[in-house]
Formats: structure tokens, C-alpha cells, sequence
């Protein structure tokens, strides 16, 4: 068996591997944020001091998801310079307009809102990784050729609409779904700059704060 080949077996192994790993600390983040949210202490507790408990939980699992990019020999190269295409600034310019026809300030204090703009990098990047570096790459390694790269962004973004069960009010969930496809494509179109999509996600969650 020609090595390469060797090569590309093990890499999609390994890449399945870090699908489930992700998934399964995506699904305990799940579980474990509703179990917060729902507790009589936290009831309690400021919104700043909310949202800096959220932020814990937040930091474990990011943490888990760098872990598990290392060690199945997949983790991100964040500082590569992403191409700047014609089709890159397009989408982000519909993602631009997207965010600021849509921003709407739900946090109030200037103390919360300087803590929720801290915390949001935090967001972005956990949301990111798992979602667009992970789940969309291994779901086009997976699906067809013919349907790969549309596939994966739009099943990617179904699976992230339905991750904001319970956070996000359903109402929101078309846009966060359009949000996602776009995110997806700059991602793809970018040249898989993960960086560039979690500035993205970064920015356009401030004009939410």
C-alpha cells in the first residue's frame, strides 16, 4: 500500500477520533451549562457574575477541544495569513451588513458590558474550533465530493443553530443559521483561516452586547 495512501487513512481515523472527542465535550458543555443556568445559587448571582461563571465553564471546554486537537495531531495554525479573495471580502462584507442590521444591545452597565466584551473572545473561539475547524472539516472528508464543501457548511450550521437551544431564543435561530453559512464559506474560502473566522464571530458578537 503506497504510503500516502497509508498517510490519508490514518489521517481520516484520526480526524474521526477528534470529531467524537469534540462532540462528546460539546454535549457535556451542553448538559452542564443547562444545569448552571438552572441552579438556585445561580439565580443569585449578578449578571456579571453570571457570565464570568458561564466563562469558567467555557475555558474547561475550550481547554478540552485544544487538548484534543494536540493530541490527535490536528491542532490549528492560527497566525496563517488568510486570503483575501474577491469572494472572502464579499462574504464578509454580507456578514458585516448582517451583523449591524441585526445588532441589538442586550447588556446594560458599563461594567457588564466591558466584562461580556472580555468574555466573548472566550465565545468565539470555543465556537469556532469546535464547529468550523472540526465538525465542518470532518464533515467534507466525509460527505460526497459532489456535496462536500455545501454539505459540510450547511449540516455545520444546523448543528450550531440547534447548540443555542436554550441560550439563544428560537426566534434568533434563522439569523444565527444564515450567520453560520457565512462563517462556514469565509472559512473555506479564506484558505481555512480559523483565525479570520473567530475575528468574525468575535466582532460581530460585540454589537450583540
Amino acid at each position: 500500500m503506497p504510503h500516502n495512501r497509508v498517510a490519508r487513512i490514518g489521517m481520516k481515523k484520526i480526524s474521526t477520533n477528534l470529531f467524537r472527542t469534540v462532540l462528546l465535550l460539546e454535549v457535556a458543555y451542553l448538559v452542564l451549562r443547562t444545569k448552571l443556568m438552572h441552579a438556585s445559587f445561580f439565580h443569585d448571582l449578578t449578571v456579571i457574575e453570571q457570565e464570568l461563571a458561564r466563562s469558567v465553564l467555557r475555558v474547561v471546554i475550550l481547554a478540552g477541544v485544544l487538548v484534543a486537537c494536540w493530541y490527535f495531531k490536528s491542532f490549528p495554525t492560527f497566525f496563517t495569513k488568510p486570503k483575501f479573495n474577491r469572494i472572502t471580502i464579499v462574504l464578509i462584507a454580507v456578514f458585516s451588513i448582517q451583523t449591524l442590521l441585526e445588532q441589538s444591545h442586550q447588556v446594560g452597565g458599563l461594567s457588564a458590558q466591558m466584562t461580556f466584551a472580555a468574555t466573548t473572545i472566550l465565545v468565539a473561539t470555543h465556537e469556532e474550533l469546535a464547529y468550523r475547524f472540526v465538525v465542518q472539516n470532518w464533515l467534507e472528508g466525509w460527505l460526497s465530493k459532489k456535496s462536500n464543501l455545501v454539505g459540510s457548511i450547511f449540516f455545520t450550521s444546523v448543528v450550531f443553530t440547534l447548540y443555542h437551544l436554550g441560550a439563544q431564543p428560537v426566534i434568533s435561530f434563522p439569523s444565527i443559521f444564515f450567520a453560520s453559512l457565512l462563517l462556514g464559506a469565509i472559512y473555506i474560502f479564506s484558505g481555512r483561516s480559523i483565525s479570520l473566522v473567530i475575528v468574525c464571530h468575535f466582532i460581530s458578537d460585540l454589537f450583540y452586547i
